[in-house]
C-alpha cells in the first residue's frame, strides 16, 4: 500500500468515525467523494507499478543500444555490411580487395560494378558472393 493509498483509506476512517447520515445531501456527496478519492489512489498506484516496469525495459533497451553502438564503432567495414571487404573510408564509397588471381590490391568504386569487376592488374574477370554472415554465429 503506498502513502496515497494510505491517506485515501485513513480518510475513509475518518468518515466512517463521523456516522454520516447518508440520507442527507452533503453526507452523499462526501462520501462520493472519498469512495473516488481512494479510486484514484489505487490508479495512480497501478500506474506506478507500470512506469517502473517501462523504465526497466528502457534501461535495458538504452543498455543493449550502447553495445551496439560500441560494435559499430569498432567495425572496420564503413557501412557495417558485414561484406568482409576492407572498405576504404572514403566519401566516395570505395573499398579496397585483394585480387585472387594475382594477388594485388584493387580498389573498386561502388557504383562501377554490381555482383563482378574486372581486376586492373591482370584482367582477371572476379565474381562476388555477397552472403552475409554474423559475427555472433562464429562465436557460438
Amino acid at each position: 500500500m503506498s502513502d496515497l493509498t494510505a491517506r485515501a483509506a485513513y480518510i475513509k476512517g475518518l468518515a466512517d468515525g463521523m456516522k454520516l447520515d447518508e440520507k442527507s445531501d452533503s453526507s452523499k456527496l462526501m462520501l462520493t467523494m472519498i469512495e473516488f478519492l481512494g479510486e484514484i489512489a489505487e490508479s495512480v498506484d497501478a500506474l506506478d507499478g507500470e512506469t517502473g516496469f517501462l523504465a526497466d525495459c528502457v534501461e535495458q533497451i538504452d543498455g543493449e543500444l550502447d553495445e551496439i553502438a560500441e560494435i559499430l564503432s569498432d567495425c572496420d567495414c564503413v557501412a557495417d555490411c558485414g561484406c568482409g571487404f576492407d572498405h576504404d573510408g572514403g566519401e566516395d564509397d570505395q573499398f579496397e580487395f585483394v585480387c585472387p588471381t594475382c594477388q594485388k590490391s584493387v580498389v573498386l568504386d561502388m557504383d562501377a560494378f554490381e555482383d563482378e569487376a574486372t581486376c586492373p592488374s591482370c584482367g582477371e574477370e572476379i565474381e562476388f558472393d555477397f552472403e552475409f554472415k554474423d559475427e555472433n554465429e562464429d562465436a557460438e
